[in-house]
């Protein structure tokens, strides 16, 4: 999966906000975008008073056969899984408490 991130609202501190894609480490800035391979270790943090907005929009990563059927597989059975199922049930509740209380 490649992962995209728009920095919407990055706080003023750029040292106390970045994200590390294995070992880069790189720091948002707004209406800028980064995309990195989300099969590299990753973490992210906001060690700063402020709020940090980060659209992220995921991309199936371009790959040649054999590996794009697997990569297919993989993304598809993972809809069937408990993790998943729970958190789309979970996000459907939640869709019906918010527009019933509208």
């Amino acid at each position: 999966m490649l992962r995209l991130h728009l920095g919407l609202i990055v706080p003023r501190e750029r040292d106390k906000v970045a994200i590390r894609v294995d070992d880069k480490v790189c720091r948002w800035e707004e209406g800028q975008v980064l995309i990195f391979d989300d099969a590299y270790e990753h973490e992210a943090w906001n060690h700063s008073d402020e709020t940090r907005v980060v659209l992220f929009v995921d991309f199936v990563k371009p790959l040649r056969f054999p590996a794009n059927v697997v990569n297919w597989m993989l993304l598809n059975l993972a809809l069937f899984t408990p993790f998943i199922r729970e958190g789309a049930q979970n996000h459907r509740k939640w869709e019906k408490r918010f527009y019933e209380s509208g």
